[in-house]
Order: C-alpha cells, then sequence, then structure tokens
C-alpha cells in the first residue's frame, strides 16, 4: 500500500475513532450498538470462508452434474470454493504460542488448583485448561479463540512469580477473583463481552501470522485489531469496576481494596525500587551475579516499608495533577476508601501457601536462567558505559584539581560523581563546583537540582537565584520546586522565597 494512501486511511480511522469514544459519553446504547457491529464483522470476516466452502459444496453436489457439464456461473462458484478452502486451511492449521511462563499441573501444585479451581465454581467462571507462572507481576487470563470459531475460547491462567512473592493468601484469592471475573457468568452482557474480544483479534493476529499463505487474513487483522482495541479503549475501566465489584465475592470490600493497594506497592517496588538497584549493579560488575525472583520475598519483607509505600501510594493516588482522577483512585472510592491504605507484606506469601517448596525453587530458578540470558548483552553494554564513565571522571577530576575545567565541563563532573561516585563524594563536588562557579545561572541551576533531589531546601534558593539570572531556566526551576513542595512539603520555605521576590520588586520599582 503506497504511504500516502496510508496515512489518509490512519487519518480517516483516528477521526473515526475519536467520533465513536465521544459517543460513548454522550450516547452509550448507539456506541454498545456500533461496536457491536464491528466486532461481528471481525468475526464474520473471519468465519464467512468456512460457510463459502460450505455453501459452494452443497450447492454444487445438489447439482448432480458432473464437471464437465459446469457452466460458467458453476466454475465461478468452484473457484470461490477453492480459495475459501485454502483461507480455511490455513485457519485450521492456526497454533496459538503457549504463554511465556513455567506451565504448573495440578499434581504439581493441588493447593494451588483447588485454590483456583474453589474461585471459579464461586464465580461461575468458565474452564481453565492450563496454569502457568511467568515473570509479571500480575495475574491476568489469555483468552485464546478457536481458529475458525472466533467466538469460542480457551482460558489459560498466567500468575506473576512476583504476586506470589508480595501477596497473601487473602490478597491472592482476590487477584485470582479478579482475573476469573472476566470470564464469570455474573460478567454478562454486551458490554462485557466487547470488551473481553479486545485480546481475542490480538491473540488471533498473531496467530495467523505464522501461518504460510495466511497474508490476506493478516492484513485485514493488521487493520481490524488496532482499530477494534482503541474503539473499546473507554470500556477498560468499566472493566476494572467490574471486576473489583466481582471479586467481593469472594472477600470482603476492605480485602479487595487492601488488594488494589498491594497490587500498586508491587508494581512500584519493582520499577522504582528493586529493578534500577539491579541494573544499577551492572556498573560495577561485568556479569550478572543476582537472583531476582529467588531473593524477591527476601527483599520485599525487607526494603518494603511504610514511609516508602505510603509515598508510592499517594503519589497513585493523585495522579499527575490532572482534572480528572486516576483510575487507581477512582476504583478504591468505588469500594468506599477516602485514602490508600497501608497493607504491610504478609508473613506467609502465596508463594509459600500453594506452592511446594521444591516446586516454588524450581520456577525461581528458571525465572532468573531466563533473565539472566535475556539481560547478559545489555548488562556488558552498561558496565562497559560505566567503565567509560569512571574514566571520564577521573579524567574530569584531576583537571577540576588543577584548575583547567570551565563551567561546562564542571558541570558535566559533577552529574558524573552523581552517577558513578558516593553520596557524599558527589555533595563535595557539587559544593566545589559551586564555590567555583558562585554567578554562574547554570551552575546554580545544575547545583540547585541536585539538592532539591537529594532534599536539601538550599536548593530552592539556588534555584531561585538562576531564575533571576536567566530566563531560560524559569520554566524547568518552578517544576523542580514544585515537585519539590509536593514532595517534601516545606511550603513555608517557598513562601518566604516568593514574598522576597516580590518586595525585591517593589523595592526596585
Amino acid at each position: 500500500m503506497p504511504l500516502r494512501l496510508r496515512c489518509l486511511l490512519s487519518r480517516h480511522q483516528q477521526r473515526l475513532v475519536h467520533r465513536l469514544q465521544r459517543l460513548h459519553d454522550t450516547s452509550p446504547r448507539t456506541y454498545l450498538a456500533v461496536v457491536g457491529i464491528a466486532a461481528l464483522t471481525g468475526a464474520g470476516v473471519l468465519m464467512t470462508p468456512a460457510l463459502i466452502v460450505l455453501l459452494a459444496v452443497a450447492d454444487l453436489g445438489a447439482l448432480g452434474l458432473s464437471p464437465a457439464a459446469w457452466g460458467v456461473v458453476q466454475w465461478f462458484e468452484a473457484g470461490v470454493g477453492l480459495l475459501a478452502a485454502g483461507l480455511t486451511g490455513v485457519q485450521a492449521r492456526m497454533r496459538y504460542r503457549l504463554p511465556e511462563g513455567i506451565r504448573i499441573g495440578a499434581r504439581a501444585a493441588p493447593a494451588l488448583h483447588e485454590e483456583i479451581e474453589r474461585v471459579r465454581r464461586h464465580l461461575r467462571a468458565a474452564a481453565v485448561v492450563s496454569v502457568h507462572v511467568d515473570a509479571r507481576p500480575r495475574v491476568a487470563l489469555v483468552r485464546q479463540p478457536h481458529p475458525l470459531l472466533p467466538l469460542l475460547h480457551r482460558n489459560r491462567l498466567l500468575i506473576g512469580a512476583p504476586v506470589l512473592a508480595s501477596h497473601g493468601p487473602d490478597h491472592f484469592r482476590v487477584a485470582l477473583a479478579r482475573a476469573l471475573s472476566e470470564v464469570s457468568a455474573h460478567n454478562l452482557g454486551l458490554a462485557a463481552w466487547l470488551c473481553r474480544l479486545r485480546q481475542s483479534w490480538v491473540q488471533y493476529r498473531a496467530a495467523i501470522d505464522r501461518q504460510r499463505g495466511g497474508w490476506l487474513l493478516a492484513r485485514w487483522m493488521d487493520l481490524f485489531a488496532p482499530f477494534y482495541s482503541r474503539i473499546t479503549q473507554p470500556l477498560l475501566e468499566t472493566a476494572e469496576l467490574q471486576a473489583d465489584r466481582l471479586a467481593c465475592l469472594v472477600a470482603e470490600e476492605e480485602v479487595v481494596a487492601e488488594t488494589l493497594c498491594r497490587d500498586q506497592l508491587l508494581s512500584a517496588f519493582l520499577e522504582e525500587y528493586y529493578w534500577p538497584r539491579i541494573h544499577k549493579s551492572a556498573e560495577r560488575h561485568p556479569e550478572p551475579r543476582f537472583r531476582p525472583y529467588a531473593h524477591l520475598p527476601l527483599l520485599i519483607r525487607r526494603k518494603l516499608d511504610r514511609v516508602r509505600g505510603l509515598r508510592w501510594l499517594r503519589s497513585a493516588w493523585h495522579g499527575d495533577g490532572s482534572r480528572s482522577s486516576p483510575l487507581f483512585r477512582r476504583r478504591l472510592e468505588a469500594l468506599g476508601l477516602t485514602e490508600p491504605v497501608w497493607v504491610p507484606t504478609p508473613d506467609e506469601n502465596a508463594g509459600e501457601r500453594y506452592l511446594p517448596p521444591e516446586r516454588l525453587s524450581a520456577i525461581h530458578e528458571r525465572l532468573d536462567v531466563r533473565w539472566m540470558e535475556r539481560e547478559r548483552e545489555h548488562w556488558q553494554l552498561r558496565w562497559q558505559t560505566a567503565n567509560q564513565g569512571r574514566e571520564r571522571m577521573q579524567r574530569l577530576g584531576r583537571q577540576l584539581a588543577a584548575g583547567r575545567l570551565d563551567a561546562r565541563q564542571a558541570l558535566e563532573y559533577a552529574a558524573l560523581c552523581r552517577k558513578h561516585a558516593s553520596r557524599e563524594e558527589a555533595r563535595a563536588a557539587h559544593e566545589t563546583l559551586l564555590s567555583l562557579f558562585p554567578e554562574d545561572a547554570g551552575v546554580l541551576y545544575g547545583v540547585g537540582k541536585y539538592y532539591v533531589s537529594i532534599g536539601d531546601p538550599h536548593g530552592v534558593k539556588l534555584l531561585e537565584l538562576a531564575m533571576e539570572k536567566d530566563a531560560r531556566y524559569v520554566q524547568n526551576a518552578c517544576s523542580l520546586i514544585a515537585e519539590f513542595v509536593r514532595r517534601s512539603g516545606c511550603r513555608e520555605l517557598v513562601t518566604e522565597f516568593v514574598q522576597q521576590k516580590l518586595q525585591a520588586r517593589r523595592q526596585t520599582g
């Protein structure tokens, strides 16, 4: 397809998507009707080849004529039937990839399967054909559609090893209920069905792409699957709220709310603390020496403290400061909470409760091996980059001691110290930098930015001076001060500097 035509179709598709998304707010019934037609169209296209084959065989067979007696219409019908048979054969050969996790059978973990079955029966959910443990911090359901009947599915349950390490049995039960609620008999209705189909088209697209001769269906899915995902985006929030409500069928509302907070704590712990520190160690060791999944339960118990956890929860509660409240806050408010709650790490996690010790150790070992194989190349690259940075820092340090650095090079030295030196050495480098260039706006801004990053209120004053000397730093400095105020609550200090600035303007005026 030519690039100009592709861009034109993309623009028209974006306009249509925006109109349909707005229709969700202005006329929900019309929106569901339109999306329902789109879903049936997608399913109809995939089922059409098999229907054409059946109709062609039935029609030609009813004539009772040999091919030699066929007319133009019959030969055309036979040709279309052969083409449809080819597409049907491609679909029939489709095989979905198993999830990238470790399959856990009922014999290996009977307690886990009993708990899953207990929750499934309580919710009257569809059957789960297999259970897999992977590395992602969530519990989710993968629905794989039938190759020829895309409205029929097989369900596979994915359980993240971090969830097993972080959640207690009660919170893990809620996570299971939220995942299985997607196929619960209590979760019927057009909106729920349309939302569930989002994943089906993505699964279908990935499977058809691996089949030879399926390029025609693959091109159709290239257009339809992203379009369907975008127009059904407004249904996701409703689906999340509905999953929370159905989880209340297996646990108290308080426990469901605690599970949401626990999910948020686990995600923030991994993204902002755990993985950054593991990757930081690549600057000191050329090969990975840490077993992240085997050590995760211990590190969660030791490092996920109340002060850090409440800060992450409040940040998620307030979101990005936009007018609309974040989904995390709306979900907790729907459960009756007016603020997030701290959930301490349980004495016994779900992995210890539902998996035999030897099986849990084997899972951690396999996940660690996969992680090391995946990370080794990037790890060595980070180590080489860190070595180059340390060498550059040492050269600039010698030049600074000899007094041969300008302000730009001194700022680079301070930045390298922040990254590769100890905290005391980094602070000393910034103090030296400030003493050498006390009037340079760039230095004032750089040192002030460093100070507010470590929680030192003196950085606010330096940022104020940088703004007075150079207006180019006003926007960024104001953002840093606002973030510092939000994080530390030093409103009185900022008010003092604002009053001083207003007073100085009156005196100069």
